[in-house]
């Protein structure tokens, strides 16, 4: 994207739509406008392109909304917009051959660690395709569990679930990890429809200990389902440091590469778990705090919310701003203000 003022080149961005290899050259311009300029409050008066986009009219419908005035867009065959629009071109096919030379390059580093986990935990095929799991709870509360997906030695978000217990209602790691475990490879063995439950993994990663790795093989022995599982044990200060299996360990100190990996992995499905966590602690918190205020039903605490933007700052909040709200008044802003009194 080059952009143009005054006649003169001001700058110019390179960008890559992954996954739109095969679509059509109007339809990938389309795509990226709609993105771009969603993101980007400045929307030109004429904007060049290389071919039309594929609903012309209705784009140049949406930019001229956002830009409150009229916007053209043209696809110049000659002279000086049509040479600008051939140098973004070839900018642009320099841009795509240097991104996939960075890609093949991190691919094969990646495989090449791969490779160097394979021979360590002395596994029979090269772990592709990766799951790792990690527990989280508030003690006996939003008791969750996390499932990270690592293809190729990269994360695979899209391929990422999280687990609210259902059977395990007390503190209680072990039982946690066997029910997310038997909830997971039982919609593999439903034959799910969902790709993430559909792939058996190469390996199995679970945060902990030996008796971690002996809880989640138990689940999968009585599954008839084999897989490779192995613990990341941490050392006194939380650093990921060991791989187990319950019968032998390796040290991760030997190799800073895999020692990096593993850490990558072990604080994804740390991090995915905990986000889960407090995103349910929140909304708990956030409910009891309202909900037991009698005179506060759903459209007032959505009005104060709204308002406000989360409990903490109601709390914080003095009588009279709370009174300021559409629909509350006064009076209803002392039983709110008394009722989170009481909950501090």
């Amino acid at each position: 994207m080059l952009s143009i003022r005054g006649g003169r080149l001001i700058g110019k961005r390179a960008y890559v739509l992954e996954g739109m290899g095969a679509a059509p050259a109007s339809e990938a311009i389309e795509s990226f406008m709609l993105q771009y300029y969603e993101a980007n409050p400045e929307v030109p008066k004429e904007i060049a392109l290389q071919v039309d986009p594929e609903s012309i009219e209705a784009l140049t419908e949406v930019l001229s909304q956002k830009r409150n005035g009229k916007v053209t867009l043209i696809v110049p065959q000659r002279g000086a917009k049509a040479e600008l629009i051939d140098m973004a071109e070839q900018n642009a096919r320099e841009e795509l051959e240097l991104y996939k030379r960075n890609v093949l390059a991190t691919q094969a580093q990646s495989l090449e660690i791969l490779k160097k986990l394979q021979e360590a935990l002395r596994l029979k095929e090269m772990p592709l395709y990766i799951e790792a799991y990690d527990i989280s709870n508030t003690g006996s509360t939003e008791i969750v569990s996390s499932m990270v997906v690592f293809k190729e030695g990269r994360a695979e978000t899209k391929n990422y679930r999280r687990f609210k217990m259902k059977v395990i209602t007390e503190q209680n790691d072990y039982g946690s990890m066997q029910e997310t475990l038997l909830r997971r490879f039982n919609r593999y063995q439903s034959g799910s429809s969902d790709e993430a439950f559909s792939t058996l993994p190469n390996l199995l990663l679970v945060d902990g200990g030996a008796q971690h790795v002996n809880a989640a093989r138990e689940v999968l022995n009585d599954l008839g389902i084999d897989v490779p599982v192995w613990g990341m044990a941490k050392d006194d200060r939380h650093r990921s440091h060991r791989l187990v299996n319950g019968e032998t360990g390796i040290e991760l100190g030997r190799d800073q590469d895999i020692l990096r990996f593993v850490a990558s992995v072990q604080n994804e499905a740390h991090r995915y778990a905990l986000q889960y966590n407090k995103n349910l602690r929140k909304k708990r918190l956030e409910k009891s705090a309202l909900d037991d205020i009698q005179g506060i039903g759903p459209g007032r605490k959505k009005l104060l919310l709204k308002a406000f933007g989360s409990v903490k700052k109601l709390k914080e909040a003095s009588l009279e701003d709370i009174a300021k709200v559409e629909g509350i008044g006064e009076k209803i802003a002392k039983i709110i203000k008394e009722g989170l009194d009481r909950k501090n």
